[in-house]
């Protein structure tokens, strides 16, 4: 409303001072949004969470022990939610063996500061070992479990998991 009120006024006063150039509005500067598409926003959230779900199986099978490897893929939020997590983990001497993957990942929304997604997390692969090396996986564990996941846009576009909760929504893991 402003812009158009002073260009109206600069037309009026235009007439008043002979032969002046006239005068161009500077333009307003465009914030380029990260991800031009919601496909493109959806690779790297398949991207950034393959990357986190590496790092995070390591960790495990390693006995919980270095939860700071995950902090180039989450937020600090996340990574201090992660040390109390490893910290429980790590004092019942279990550990995991092999790997996570998942499927069917549906974006949910992106905007200028965060990726959503529905996911399905398949730890079928994964086995809990206690410190002896034998199983202990419990035999009801769910093999797949819906996930809703943030992402928050990191300053270099780097895409930072904020938050991994379960997702009641249903159907994602059919």
């Amino acid at each position: 409303m402003r812009s158009v009120l002073v260009l109206v006024l600069l037309v009026m006063l235009s007439g008043c001072h002979g032969d002046q150039p006239p005068v161009t509005p500077v333009p307003t500067p465009s914030v380029t949004p990260v991800f031009t598409s919601d496909e493109e926003a959806l690779a790297a959230a398949e991207e950034s969470y393959k990357r986190y779900l590496a790092v995070s199986d390591g960790a495990s099978s390693g006995g919980w022990v270095k939860p700071e490897l995950l902090a180039p893929f989450t937020t600090a939020g996340e990574l201090e939610r992660t040390k109390i997590t490893f910290a429980e983990l790590a004092e019942t001497g279990r550990h995991t063996q092999g790997e996570s993957t998942f499927d069917s990942m549906i974006l949910q929304h992106r905007d200028d500061l965060e990726v959503a997604v529905y996911v399905c997390l398949d730890v079928s692969g994964v086995r809990l070992l206690d410190s002896t090396g034998i199983d202990v996986t419990p035999a009801d564990r769910p093999n797949r479990l819906p996930l809703e996941i943030v992402f928050q846009i990191a300053p270099d576009e780097r895409l930072m998991l904020d938050t991994s909760d379960l997702w009641a929504g249903g159907g994602i893991c059919e």
